[in-house]
């Protein structure tokens, strides 16, 4: 506050006078002196270790002054905070890029991240810094795929990662206007997609770790985010965002299909994976409830269908995904905590109708998918091939086990007390034992097979945990002679079983 400040010497005589600068002025001396040292980095040349040490003076000058002209003396706002570190660090960056100083460019990225990290905690203002981080996660990943710094992308990718999945935690639910985070979660899709489609489509370079982890959590926190914090849209927007989705979608299956015959490892698979979550966004957004169900059924089936014409397995893996996740927006997973882990119900209708949409859709691509000839040669695709079936016949058996225990339990209300379930359950699990140890005997069906020792593992623990406690004796004695039965009787069917295991030579 004062414009100078007078000096005594130690005999108490005054000496001299020193003008003090204006706060905003001395800040910009600080910042102006840290640019100094990176001038003279940058004059050191390639890989001279006096690069390196006027690199690091400029980043211990610039950064301190930056907080303090921020938090303590408060002449920067948050966002010209943001925006004044962002461009200090683009700056030794760069520094550190033309002069190969990896040590520098690690440290001045980090810096950013701890800065920016401590200005979030005091200030409270995460969305300047929140696109200051986007921009610091691509100059580290273009920087770090020209210099060969593989490790230098993986710190501000995480942090963008987290900050903005952050946000959108935060972000209240149906928002009529979420704007700046469906921005940000836009942005980190178009940096880290468009970063992995220029590398393998325009370059054909493999999939490196970084590539498959970061674009599906992008995909994961991009996609589904601007989902979860956009539900108070219009019937218009929510469409637009349906066609733009669905879009990539077929984007991507282009891509995969493209890729498939060069040897780009990975990206055949990665693509048609993104393609898989874009399908699922594309169409939840396009429709709810039974619609969302019943035009994923339908997908589920052409996929299937299409992937058994085309000889392309990974189509009808895509078909068993579709047809367990409308499953699961019918409500699946109610069905089967209610029929196997309830301890009573109550009594009447308990099944809706829109549950056996998914389930006649999965007979469908059983059907489309099996028999003699469907499986691929290859090993690695037979393994695709299998992985599908075997989703769908774990979704049939456990929905229409769960069915039937609901059924038994609305038609007949002693079943719904505790003592009547343990029969029921214990009743069909056995006969289910022993009606998939009979699949062992045809090609078509020889997946259901593979569930007949989980099965009776169940019906162990359903008798174990149930039965014995709330059967009375004759009960008990019933549901111990049905689960006996189908101890003994499965196995021997399934050893007995004329049909090899698929893929087998």
């Amino acid at each position: 506050r004062r414009r100078h400040t007078r000096f005594r010497n130690v005999t108490g005589v005054q000496t001299c006078a020193l003008p003090i600068l204006p706060m905003p002025a001395g800040v910009l001396l600080g910042m102006v002196y840290a640019a100094v040292w990176l001038g003279a980095a940058d004059r050191a040349g390639a890989g001279a270790l006096s690069g390196l040490f006027h690199g690091l003076a400029a980043v211990l000058i610039a950064f301190p002054i930056l907080w303090e002209a921020s938090t303590r003396f408060g002449l920067l706002s948050p966002a010209a905070s943001a925006l004044t570190l962002t461009a200090m660090t683009l700056i030794t960056l760069a520094v550190a890029w033309r002069c190969r100083l990896q040590v520098l460019a690690g440290i001045a990225a980090i810096a950013w991240l701890v800065e920016a990290a401590v200005f979030i905690s005091r200030a409270g203002h995460p969305l300047p810094f929140a696109y200051g981080l986007l921009v610091i996660s691509a100059a580290t990943m273009w920087i770090g795929e020209q210099r060969r710094w593989w490790w230098l992308r993986w710190p501000a990718a995480l942090a963008a990662d987290g900050l903005i999945a952050l946000l959108i935690i935060r972000t209240p639910r149906g928002m009529a206007q979420p704007g700046p985070v469906i921005a940000l979660a836009g942005t980190l899709v178009a940096i880290y997609a468009g970063h992995f489609v220029w590398r393998t489509i325009v370059r054909g370079e493999p999939v490196r770790p970084f590539d498959g982890g970061q674009v599906s959590v992008v995909i994961g926190v991009g996609i589904g985010g601007t989902f979860l914090v956009g539900g108070g849209w219009s019937a218009a927007v929510r469409y637009a965002f349906a066609g733009v989705t669905l879009a990539l979608a077929a984007g991507s299956y282009a891509a995969a299909w493209a890729v498939r015959q060069r040897p780009v490892f990975g990206a055949s698979r990665l693509f048609s994976l993104l393609a898989l979550a874009l399908t699922i966004a594309g169409m939840k957004a396009a429709g709810m409830g039974a619609g969302f169900v019943l035009s994923l059924a339908l997908v589920a089936v052409a996929a299937t269908a299409l992937g058994v014409r085309s000889d392309e397995p990974v189509l009808a893996l895509h078909g068993s995904v579709f047809v367990v996740t409308a499953a699961l927006a019918a409500g699946f997973q109610r069905l089967v905590v209610a029929a196997w882990f309830m301890p009573a119900l109550a009594p009447g209708p308990a099944v809706a109708p829109l549950l056996f949409v998914p389930l006649v859709a999965a007979a469908a691509c059983l059907l489309l998918s099996g028999g003699p000839g469907r499986e691929p040669a290859d090993a690695a695709r037979a393994r695709v091939w299998q992985a599908g079936r075997m989703l769908l016949a774990f979704y049939v058996v456990a929905a229409v086990g769960a069915l039937v225990v609901l059924s038994a339990a609305s038609m007949f209300p002693v079943v719904a007390s505790s003592g009547g379930l343990a029969v029921v359950r214990t009743a069909v699990l056995s006969a289910a034992s022993l009606l998939l140890a009979w699949c062992s005997r045809t090609a078509r069906l020889f997946e259901f097979s593979r569930f007949v020792y989980p099965v009776l593992a169940f019906g162990a623990v359903i008798l174990a945990i149930e039965a014995l406690s709330h059967s009375t004796p004759a009960m008990l004695f019933v549901v111990l002679a049905l689960y006996g039965t189908a101890l003994i009787l499965a196995p021997r069917i399934t050893r007995r079983g004329g049909v090899r295991k698929p893929g087998s030579s």
